[in-house]
């Protein structure tokens, strides 16, 4: 029992306990050295009452941007971008609202009237409401429009012509701002416009992945994940068997995995499968993770040269637990009374403090989500040769080893 809540302890002890050490980037260790250290670019701010400051702007480092993109009409929800100032061109920020309200209002507290409780009872003086949009151009040319998270940056202020920083300046990039009563919507000032004076780093508008070993038909499906925000990106296959164009992706290479009928593949590399003692550790950790999914499969592992971080490979299913409320549209049941259980194909990001081993979940992404009949069997992908190495040159990326079969697929 006490070895069992020592392993609790291992993989669960706070963040701010552990001593992480910076990682690098590369082919076979794809962690991001942003988690250290964050990009300081040259930049003028611009404020809605004609304020204009200029210096080097940063955003926490370990933090990202993450904006929620505007769905076009024939899309349900958009779609999540995440990126950092490095490959940013320059950001806007306008009055905007995807709903039906107007985007810059005045809102008033109120209070149902208790003799008629479909009249409101507005009391109090009224208050300034803005909702804003963000529309992001990258250093590829690439422009997104959406709904950012609220996001803090620091603008190291410099005076025209100096070079040292005169003041830290903390500012608030917000998805909305509400006023205090008796205020105007003048008096709430936002950041109007951020534009980056200097070159970032080179970020292509897409990337053309080849397949070099096996092919996929043409009912078949390829998934991309980004190797260091584990971010989902489209995929289009072209009219050329095997060639894909992926969305931009900031400049960070891809994990790959496919739909092949009614099986799924997975690139990832061979001395990741090796049952190491790191890797019986990541699955302590996965197992013991209190996670919406009950059932969760370590495939393989990816650790960065210091070992400071691990990226795991994970199979997911969640099970409707025997005990769970039951009946049309209750809890995990659809209207028809069947249980509602999915499955993912997912990689997730563990901080590793290598003098203690202890781990903490830091991010994730999947490949594949899909929801499964609660007696059908949990899809396994299988390992491919042909999805892996992943080798990318500017906006090329080759894909497996030429001429293999994909006859060393491992289950």
């Amino acid at each position: 029992m006490m070895q069992a809540a020592n392993g609790r302890m291992r993989c669960w002890r706070a963040q701010a306990a552990l001593a992480i050490v910076c990682c690098a980037g590369g082919l076979h260790s794809p962690c991001s050295a942003a988690s250290s250290t964050a990009a300081q670019r040259q930049a003028a701010v611009h404020f809605s009452d004609g304020t204009i400051l200029q210096g080097k702007i940063l955003i926490t480092p370990g933090r990202d941007f993450r904006l929620t993109t505007i769905p076009a009409p024939n899309q349900k929800r958009g779609k999540l971008r995440t990126f950092g100032f490095d490959v940013v061109r320059e950001m806007s920020f306008v009055p905007g609202n995807p709903g039906q309200l107007p985007p810059e209002r005045m809102e008033q507290a109120y209070t149902w009237d208790p003799n008629d409780f479909k009249k409101k009872v507005y009391h109090g003086q009224a208050y300034p409401v803005r909702q804003i949009v963000s529309t992001v151009t990258f250093a590829s040319g690439e422009q997104v429009t959406g709904v950012l998270q609220t996001t803090v940056a620091y603008l190291k202020v410099q005076a025209p012509g100096e070079v040292m920083a005169s003041a830290t300046k903390k500012i608030l990039l917000a998805d909305k701002q509400q006023g205090q009563p008796g205020q105007t919507l003048d008096a709430l000032v936002y950041v109007t416009h951020i534009r980056l004076l200097d070159e970032g780093r080179p970020a292509e508008a897409k990337l053309t992945v080849d397949l070099r070993a096996g092919k996929l038909g043409r009912q078949d499906e390829l998934a991309a994940l980004t190797q260091e925000s584990l971010t989902p990106v489209p995929v289009t296959a072209t009219d050329q068997p095997g060639r894909y164009e992926v969305c931009s992706t900031f400049g960070e290479n891809i994990f790959l995995a496919g739909r092949k009928g009614s099986g799924y593949l997975v690139g990832w590399p061979a001395e990741g499968l090796r049952k190491t003692e790191l890797f019986e550790s990541v699955r302590t950790c996965v197992s013991r993770k209190a996670d919406y999914f009950n059932e969760r499969e370590l495939l393989g592992i990816l650790p960065n040269p210091g070992g400071s971080e691990v990226l795991a490979l994970v199979n997911l299913r969640r099970r409707v637990p025997s005990n769970a409320y039951s009946g049309p549209g209750a809890g995990e049941f659809d209207k028809d009374g069947k249980p509602m259980e999915f499955w993912r194909l997912s990689v997730w990001l563990w901080k590793r403090d290598v003098k203690t081993g202890e781990m903490v979940l830091s991010r994730r992404g999947s490949f594949f989500r899909l929801r499964v009949d609660a007696g059908a069997p949990t899809p396994r992908p299988v390992i491919s040769q042909d999805l892996w190495p992943v080798v990318k040159t500017g906006d090329r990326v080759q894909v497996g080893l030429a001429g293999e079969t994909g006859s060393k697929d491992k289950p």
